[in-house]
């Protein structure tokens, strides 16, 4: 962490996560406080993280349409002033089961426009090439808070009261808020003409569905959160039926768990300089895998942490390379966007992966649900390693480059619009390669807005392939003709080249009016 603003910026983070896991402790033995209802206690962890399921998506858009640094700002301020005043009345005996749930509500708002905006803002902090080691260091900001910030808020609760919890909670963003207000964030370029919230999120799910790279990171993220809840989810009936113990032996795995990712981190750090990032992904299935298996056969308290410190090494080795991988497929223009999506499944996933663990363990038992997902993580861990990732290393160059510059036209909401580019073959040209380097561009053009993409032949005139595509309006063309990478240049050159016919023929076609 030789960067100075990176250094803040964690430390502040490192601060607020603790804070964070001290609230869900005060929120938490509050609402037993305030009630006996099962369901009044339980939707306090749901009212904390629903709102990722419905805002994850429009948050994404959000953070990828305004300045970041001002929208972290201002969800670092709304949660503090959340936290504070939830504190002023529990203070005063004012908190009843609905206004807690409120307010838990509101902090889990909060949390779900700051997730996206905060993993985007990553790449502005750091070079690409330190993207990794940031990504690890990030894990270990959220383990280390979830092996302290439980214990802490334990002891606060258990001594002062859950007011004191809401207190330290409001007070950890304030480094955040500071270190935030000092940074200068480089200054993002608009690609093409500004774009509305709705059409930013259907550009944002167009580019994952077309995006190859993406779709293999959202996959994996998707199979391995569902089986590896188990771990997570099941522990708490782990800590009480099988190893006979209460809230301490919970709070012990957990630790465990956070003890083990941060291990993961630093041994992730120095296998990166001798082993290639691919083999990272399927051994960290593989760990957990092992850990889960393990778990499920043993019967006592230390045997069981060294377990879980094993499976949250393999936690750690796992959710650092998606999120690394995440990160490198994503251009700029969407890189939020995308990220909000990783974080949705990832969330989706885990919801519906720990309770389908619960229904396992309920109708079988935990030993059953703890194998059954062990299984899953194996059999992930194999198809990881079958079609890896691509390397961190030689990931594609993103970076933006234009292409040409569209003519004008007027009237920007026209549509919809048909391009067809005219690539003329030589003589000597194998036309079966020609035509698979032209049908390379199809992702391309429709991950960055067409509508509709084929690839014709010139009856009239033999020897020229078309490629067409249709876009919906114009003010979405120009937008896609800002959108390009280096990357996509580089198989445009490559498709011009394997034709052999010299510069390709582009003529644009609108509807009229």
């Amino acid at each position: 962490m030789a960067l100075p603003l990176f250094r803040a910026l964690w430390t502040a983070v490192a601060v607020s996560n603790v804070g964070t896991w001290v609230q869900d402790v005060g929120q938490g033995w509050l609402m037993t406080s305030l009630t006996e209802s099962p369901l009044l206690v339980a939707l306090v962890n749901a009212s904390l993280h629903a709102p990722v399921l419905v805002l994850a998506l429009p948050a994404g858009a959000l953070a990828d349409l305004v300045d970041r640094r001002r929208l972290l700002l201002f969800t670092q301020i709304f949660m503090a002033l959340t936290a504070a005043v939830l504190c002023v009345l529990t203070a005063l005996h004012w908190v009843t089961p609905a206004v807690l749930l409120a307010f838990t509500l509101a902090m889990g708002v909060g949390m779900a426009l700051n997730g996206p905006a905060w993993q985007a803002a990553i790449p502005d902090v750091v070079p690409r090439a330190l993207l990794p080691r940031a990504v690890v260091w990030n894990g270990i900001a959220w383990n280390a808070a979830r092996a302290i910030g439980p214990a802490l808020g334990g002891l606060l609760v258990a001594r002062l009261g859950a007011a004191a919890a809401f207190a330290l909670n409001a007070l950890s963003f304030t480094a955040t808020i500071v270190v935030l207000a000092r940074w200068q964030a480089p200054r993002r370029v608009v690609a093409g003409p500004p774009e509305r919230l709705l059409p930013a999120v259907v550009a944002g799910l167009r580019f994952a569905r077309h995006s190859a790279d993406l779709r293999a990171v959202l996959s994996r993220v998707g199979m391995f959160s569902f089986f590896a809840a188990s771990g997570l989810a099941l522990l708490p009936m782990l800590a009480r039926r099988t190893l006979g113990g209460g809230a301490s032996t919970y709070g012990l795995l957990l630790a465990a768990i956070g003890a083990g990712a941060i291990v993961g981190a630093g041994l992730r750090s120095r296998l990166h300089r001798w082993v290639r990032s691919p083999v990272l992904l399927p051994v960290g299935m593989a760990l957990c895998a092992l850990g889960l298996l393990l778990l499920a056969r043993i019967g006592q308290l230390w045997s069981a942490v060294v377990v879980l410190v094993l499976f949250g090494l393999g936690w750690l080795l796992v959710m650092s390379s998606l999120n690394t991988a995440a990160q490198l497929a994503l251009p700029v223009w969407v890189r939020a966007r995308g990220l909000s999506i990783y974080l949705l499944i990832n969330g989706g996933a885990w919801a519906i992966g720990s309770t389908a663990a619960g229904q396992l363990a309920s109708e079988l038992d935990i030993p059953f649900a703890l194998m059954f997902s062990a299984g899953g993580l194996a059999l992930g861990a194999v198809l990881s390693a079958a079609a890896p990732l691509p390397d961190e290393g030689r990931a594609k160059d993103l970076s933006t480059h234009a292409w040409s510059e569209a003519p004008r036209v007027e009237g920007l909401s026209r549509g919809p619009v048909l391009v067809m580019v005219r690539y003329p073959l030589a003589r000597e040209v194998d036309v079966a390669q020609a035509r698979k380097a032209v049908r390379a561009l199809a992702s391309i053009r429709l991950r960055d807005g067409a509508t509709g993409w084929r690839l014709y032949e010139d009856a009239d005139q033999a020897g020229v392939l078309v490629e067409v595509f249709t876009v919906g309006t114009w003010e979405e063309h120009l937008r896609q003709h800002a959108r390009g990478t280096v990357a996509d240049r580089q198989i445009f050159e490559w498709a011009k080249a394997a034709c052999g016919g010299g510069e390709p023929e582009v003529v644009h076609l609108v509807a009229a009016p």
